[in-house]
Formats: structure tokens, sequence, C-alpha cells
């Protein structure tokens, strides 16, 4: 299968799923390329996107899934083409083909970043790597069928580091489940509004950095 790993920063970040979906598909129209669609009476572009991120973050490392038709002999000039039709805040970083299918993709890296206008409370580096340390971190997970039911997140934290990188911000880096289970890095910060109240920073930012399989080996 064809795939691309692309990029997306600045305005591009509120772009929803699926006019994100959209928007590739224009962007292969735009760049002379005939996207394969399904057959059947209500044909679909032959275009999937892994892990459908949440509107306002932020990626280095997002996957699609393409099938092409016509248009695109040479791989390895598509994201040059992509990319000159895509808008700011978009960028297609590289396009080759894979054997590895989307299922296989078990756990992603995110850096989440803290800021404290009036500077980082006193202790709260400390507090926040406690809360990441413990057995048992209960928030609300909404379900598909059951709605929003208390689950356990912690099984599903590989791994978290804290720091303080300066006087006004605190980052944290961590490796999540990304399927079965999978962890939205909003929860992490969900969690840190319920249990450390006192420590709410007057802004946040979410990043995918990379995403990997069962092994920890980089997916591509």
């Amino acid at each position: 299968m064809s795939r691309l790993r692309y990029a997306r920063s600045g305005q591009a970040v509120w772009i929803s799923h699926l006019d994100m979906m959209r928007l590739f598909q224009r962007a292969f129209a735009r760049a002379g390329i005939r996207i394969r669609h399904s057959a059947g009476f209500n044909p679909h572009a032959l275009i999937s996107i892994a892990l459908p991120m949440s509107v306002g973050t932020a990626s280095e490392c997002e996957l699609l899934d393409f099938s092409v038709e016509s248009g695109c002999d040479d791989l390895a000039a598509l994201p040059a083409r992509l990319n000159a039709c895509l808008p700011e805040g978009m960028r297609v970083l590289e396009a080759y083909e894979s054997e590895h299918k989307i299922r296989g993709l078990r756990y992603l890296r995110a850096r989440i970043d803290l800021t404290f206008d009036e500077g980082v409370p006193e202790g709260a580096r400390d507090k926040i790597a406690a809360l990441f340390a413990r057995d048992e971190i209960i928030v609300l997970k909404k379900k598909k069928k059951e709605g929003f039911v208390p689950e356990n997140i912690r099984p599903m934290i590989v791994s978290m580091d804290v720091t303080q990188p300066d006087s006004t911000h605190i980052s944290l880096e961590t490796v999540v489940c990304a399927l079965e289970p999978s962890l939205n890095p909003e929860y992490l910060l969900r969690a840190m509004e319920n249990e450390l109240p006192d420590l709410k920073p007057d802004a946040t930012a979410i990043c995918r950095l990379e995403v990997y399989d069962e092994d920890l080996n980089v997916f591509r």
C-alpha cells in the first residue's frame, strides 16, 4: 500500500478529521493525481488516516494510506507536489510503499506543554511526576455505547518524563497505548484537572511526536 507521513502545526491543528480527509482529496486532485475509488452505488476515495486526531492537537507523525489510479509514477516526488497544494501548517514529509498494516501500530509518543503565566508553582513538577507514578489513575473515559465511564488509565501509560525547561513551563513527554486499547493524551490533562486542581495551567499544547509497533520500534 502507498502511505504518506505528514505533519500539521499552526492554524492547521484546528482542521477536523473529516475536513482533513477532504483536504487531502482536493490536494491530490490539484496535484494531478487520480485517487482510486471504491465500487458500488456510493463510491468513496480510498484514503484513510490512522489514529484520527482531536482538534487542536499538533503532530509530526501522521500516517495516511491511499491508492492511486493514475498520475503518480514517482512516490519520492509526491511530497513536493502535494505540499504545493496544501495550506500553511500542513506538510507532507515522505511518501513510500509499506507492507505494515495500521493494525500493527500500538503506541504513540506525545509531548504536552503546560504554560504558567505567573511562573510554575513550587513543587509542581514533583507533584505531576508523582501523579503519573501511581498504580491507579481514574478518569471518565468516553465509550461508544456506554458514554463516559470511570477507567484506570495507568496501564495505558508506558512511560512518562516530566521536566521543567524554564520558570513558566512544564513539559510532559509520554508514550501511551494507541490501539487496542487507546489513550488520547488529553486524558492525561483531565487526570491533572481531577487530582491536581491547584496546578491548573494557563495554556496547554499537545503534539504527537512518533508512533511505534508492539516492540516499540518506529512504525512506518
